[in-house]
């Protein structure tokens, strides 16, 4: 997969997926959000029981992303979190680099309140709010 937007120079990456006995375990990598629909996708076909989304890059917007491709990744993944019935959703890695993050994607929050930061799912503020 493209690390981020479509064609990026940065290279490509892996999401990651586990299945065992019948559960199936998916991490998105550096996908950041997801920000291509395709991706999105990828994730609602997989039908993870608990997903790991790195979120989009909120701390490089206006230099790395785009308000386009913020609203692009906001968008997937209120559609992945819609259309999969995982028991577990954390948000990590590119989304909680910034304490901005929650207000940058509101939209995503208000659909699915039970969605957290990995932090948040251990008991811990995440530390960019600390």
């Amino acid at each position: 997969f493209f690390h981020g937007i479509e064609y990026s120079p940065l290279g490509r990456v892996f999401m990651t997926v586990i299945e065992y006995k019948g559960k199936k375990f998916l991490h998105s990598s550096d996908v950041n959000g997801p920000v291509i629909e395709d991706y999105g996708e990828f994730i609602i076909r997989e039908k993870p029981d608990i997903l790991i989304l790195d979120g989009p890059m909120t701390y490089m917007l206006g230099y790395l992303v785009t308000k386009i491709n913020l609203k692009r990744a906001v968008n997937n993944a209120k559609n992945v979190i819609k259309n999969i019935s995982a028991r577990l959703i954390l948000f990590d890695h590119h989304l909680i680099r910034e304490p901005h993050f929650y207000e940058r994607i509101l939209d995503v929050w208000k659909q699915n309140m039970s969605v957290k930061t990995a932090a948040e799912y251990y008991g811990f503020t995440p530390v960019v709010l600390a």
